[in-house]
């Protein structure tokens, strides 16, 4: 649930589809959710890139 309140979506509908299936199926769910989310989610680059000189 955490994972899923933090990612951004590529459309507002996948957030509550995996919501009310998370919701429904806990388990099978979760599994689900890791195993698709790079399908789903759009990927921001990373926000601590310290410089080392």
């Amino acid at each position: 649930m955490v994972d899923l309140s933090k990612s951004r979506f590529k459309s507002g509908k996948a957030n509550l589809l995996w919501l009310s299936i998370i919701l429904f199926s806990p388990i099978v769910g979760s599994i689900l959710y890791f195993q698709l989310k790079k399908g789903y989610t759009e990927r921001r680059p990373r926000q601590f890139q310290p410089k080392f000189n």
